[in-house]
């Protein structure tokens, strides 16, 4: 930790005085200061016990990122607080900020963190009526395409992002999920084929999604390249955008073409196509992150014509057209490329 309590004020360990008597704010015993040209002026614990600030370890570069962060908020006059403990939740928050009148939690991230502990933390800050802010430290940065790191995803204006702070120019970084429809290539094509039977063998919901195709008399292979296209890289469901949009692409079929529907009652059937597959993202909410990826399938069906929108309301067309061989299908996609 940076601060401890030295009669009844406290002191930043960079100031603090080998020898005085300091203590932690959070269970009061009392703590070490530990000072070196090799690490972060810093208070710990002398033996373990319960407390928040002795259960979780902190790094050189968590410790730094701390300084650097509240000295980036007190610029922004967030008026920051750091290492605050919250007694009515048992948790200690790295940093608390007031940004228009709204207390917001701010969380630096540098070690790993389950997901039922982030939803638990995140839980917490909305029973005090805080929002939340996670800034991720640099060992996540290589995982942005990974669920370990995407379960901090935040929404802000309609876009998804991850924050990081960046020790070493000391200032933060932003990574944006972009909606740009991503090329569909041959490779992907196989891929997602390939990928979607091996879950079959051990996901019973998989493999009653290929009998149903097959009852149909379609072959997986020619399946809509809409069910292929995707437009960031967010892991949203457990078994990937491609089953779940094969799915859609079923209910749409079993629904009369100039079918219409009101925009609530559309994005809810759309939810309904599976709604126990879908991700948790404990800090933007699976409903938004839900709604926020359905926006995007219904701009590719508006896109290829399959619906269009009359009167404030969906009107379908046409339904996603499966291909005869897969010769159409590469012919198609070549044509699309």
């Amino acid at each position: 930790m940076l601060l401890a309590r030295n009669n009844d004020k406290y002191i930043w360990a960079t100031q603090a005085i080998k020898g005085e008597c300091y203590f932690c704010p959070a269970c009061g015993e009392q703590v070490i200061l530990r000072q070196g040209k090799s690490n972060i002026s810093h208070f710990a614990h002398f033996s373990s016990n319960d407390c928040l600030d002795n259960q979780e370890g902190e790094t050189y570069e968590h410790l730094l990122g701390k300084q650097q962060i509240f000295e980036w908020a007190l610029n922004n006059e967030w008026q920051p607080e750091l290492e605050v403990y919250l007694p009515e939740i048992n948790q200690r928050a790295d940093l608390l900020l007031t940004i228009n009148d709204q207390k917001v939690a701010l969380e630096f991230q540098c070690s790993p963190l389950t997901l039922q502990r982030l939803s638990e933390r995140n839980q917490g800050y909305a029973s005090l009526n805080y929002k939340f802010w996670w800034i991720l430290g640099s060992s996540y940065q290589r995982l942005i395409n990974h669920y370990s790191a995407q379960k901090f995803i935040q929404l802000h204006h309609n876009q998804l992002f991850l924050s990081f702070w960046e020790i070493n120019n000391s200032r933060l970084k932003e990574i944006r999920y972009s909606q740009q429809f991503l090329k569909i290539t041959t490779k992907k094509v196989l891929n997602d084929v390939v990928t979607c039977r091996k879950r079959a063998k051990v996901d019973p919901d998989i493999l009653k999604l290929l009998r149903e195709i097959r009852r149909r008399k379609y072959d997986l292979f020619n399946c809509p390249l809409l069910c292929h296209q995707s437009f960031d890289q967010v892991k949203y469901f457990s078994y990937g955008i491609f089953c779940w949009q094969l799915k859609a692409c079923l209910w749409l079929e079993d629904i009369p073409i100039f079918s219409n529907f009101e925009l609530s009652e559309w994005y809810k059937k759309l939810w309904q196509v599976d709604s126990t597959e879908w991700g948790e993202f404990p800090c933007a909410g699976k409903a938004k992150i839900a709604y926020h990826f359905l926006h995007g399938f219904t701009r590719k069906l508006l896109q290829i014509g399959c619906i269009e929108i009359v009167n404030g309301k969906i009107l379908l067309l046409s339904h996603p057209q499966w291909f005869k061989t897969p010769a159409d299908k590469y012919r198609t996609l070549a044509i699309c490329n």
